[in-house]
């Protein structure tokens, strides 16, 4: 009777070890520096091929380290580490941080990393004068990744992610339509299909032919006008489309040249600000001595400055909460990259052990560069304990258990010139010490692509700026501050373009 299951046993494992790990689909070309080809193993995840960290140290003679608490591995070779972090976008190659566009994965005890974006980097590190690298051709089963629509004040804005760069042509019906044609293009037209329309739009149709792809989109209202463009990191084609007056009159102006009154890609244009006013439900935030909660004070000044903002001709301004309820932490900045946002400002109120601590202080993401910074980091991250009860017990100020998007990302630039021109008005209207720029992991900015600061308007844990915060004329002046600030950053970056 014993031996009847030992061969369905040993099949069932076999069948089990295939299931657990995940399948090789594919050999490609890793280039060293010395222009040596590499034949690796690779696989797909998410339609785009990665290779195991093992594969490389593999290839680079490397030691590796796992630090599991830290979520980090290394690979030291020579006098050189690379550095890779669990879930997050980015590597470390001799402390210069990179942007790898694409996560790196965990999948079953083995990290995995984008293969085609590290080839990149690896060839800008190196890039040696005397070795040009052979073209690698990567056997994706689709080229043609995502498709992203926002609306903007005056237009839609329209990015559809790419594998790798390809050749395309675009043209417009009579029918408020706008057809994308993809050469050599390979999409999941099934998966296309099944996407949520946006109410700005009729429909999304995705088609795939034997030698191409082509993507269609119709706008309820009609569009005069548009423009386009290839960008990477991550590869992408940027469609900005131009509505048509109220008076509908759309005979003025071709739709296939840009009048020079529009020729501003909309992306270009600050134009969708998201205020997100910190905490709110079951999480009051910091509570100062008479009573007076966190989440109150930054609704009321969201609020405000949303007033302010709606004043200005042209803005299309969102609060990622109106009244007192709890949002998740990374809803806040998802909230923010649907509706298309060119900036996120989050509002709150500082709090320390040391009652006599004062003043305002803007802070943009990224490695904290002091005790103090990873303090208020801390105080705020702590709010996820409301949203994920059995995380309580982590470290959340620490940064690596954070994915930081912006470390690397071409807001952060950005984000600390916004956090710089919001600190200079805060410090001309307000009589409280000024704090400085500081720049610190905020769980509530990460993922968010466009600039993002979050300031901390005063001390609630202070009597006497407790006091300021209970009055609305105070709260005002903050608000006027902001409002300054968005204009004061749009006028800046606008005319730079």
């Amino acid at each position: 009777m014993k031996s009847r299951y030992t061969l369905p046993k040993i099949v069932f494992s076999l069948l089990a070890l295939l299931v657990a790990f995940p399948t090789f689909v594919s050999s490609s070309v890793f280039v060293t520096e010395d222009g040596k080809a590499h034949y690796v193993e690779t696989t797909q995840i998410n339609e785009l091929e990665y290779i195991s960290v093992d594969e490389l140290s593999s290839i680079l003679k490397a030691e590796v380290y796992w630090h599991r608490l830290l979520r980090k591995v290394i690979l030291e070779f020579g006098d050189h580490q690379l550095v890779f972090t669990w879930f997050a976008p980015y590597m470390l190659y001799d402390s210069e941080v990179y942007n790898l566009s694409y996560d790196v994965k965990l999948k079953e005890g083995t990290l995995w990393v984008p293969l085609k974006s590290f080839q990149r980097i690896w060839d800008h590190i190196h890039s040696p004068q005397t070795y040009q690298p052979p073209k690698i051709f990567y056997n994706n089963k689709f080229n043609i990744l995502d498709l992203m629509v926002a609306e903007k004040i005056n237009g839609i804005l329209i990015e559809i992610f790419l594998s790798q760069p390809l050749e395309y042509e675009i043209f417009a019906d009579q029918n408020r339509g706008l057809n994308i044609n993809f050469y050599q293009g390979r999409l999941n037209a099934e998966s296309f299909n099944k996407k949520k329309v946006p109410k700005f739009l009729r429909w999304i149709k995705a088609y795939q032919f034997e030698n191409s792809a082509q993507l269609s989109l119709r706008l309820k209202k009609p569009f005069v006008n548009f423009a386009h463009n290839l960008k990477i990191d991550p590869h992408r084609i940027q469609i900005s489309l131009v509505y048509a007056s109220s008076s509908g009159d759309t005979t003025k102006l071709s739709l296939n040249h840009i009048s020079s009154e529009n020729e501003k890609l909309l992306d270009e244009l600050i134009d969708v600000i998201v205020i997100d006013p910190g905490h709110g439900g079951q999480d009051s935030g910091a509570m100062g001595k008479s009573g007076l909660v966190e989440k109150e004070v930054t609704l009321d000044i969201a609020k405000r400055l949303k007033d302010l903002l709606k004043k200005e001709k042209g803005l299309k301004v969102i609060l990622t909460r109106e009244t007192d309820e709890l949002i998740p932490l990374e809803e806040r900045t998802q909230i923010a990259n649907r509706n298309g946002a060119d900036l996120f400002i989050s509002i709150h109120t500082n709090a320390s052990r040391k009652r006599t601590a004062r003043g305002c202080e803007t802070f943009f993401l990224a490695s904290a560069k002091n005790d103090e910074a990873r303090a208020v980091a801390a105080l705020e991250n702590s709010s996820i304990r409301f949203e994920h009860k059995e995380q309580t017990g982590q470290n959340l100020d620490d940064l690596d258990f954070i994915l930081m998007d912006l470390v690397q990302s071409e807001y952060l630039k950005e984000s600390s010139d916004f956090a710089t021109i919001i600190q200079e008005q805060l410090k001309k209207k307000l009589s409280t010490p000024n704090r400085g720029v500081n720049q610190a992991g905020f769980v509530v900015l990460n993922k968010a692509y466009m600039p993002a600061v979050l300031v901390e308007t005063a001390f609630i844990s202070n009597e006497k700026e407790a006091a300021l915060l209970k009055k609305g004329s105070f709260r005002q002046k903050i608000a006027q501050a902001l409002y300054l600030s968005i204009k004061e950053f749009k006028k800046k970056y606008e005319s730079a373009e």
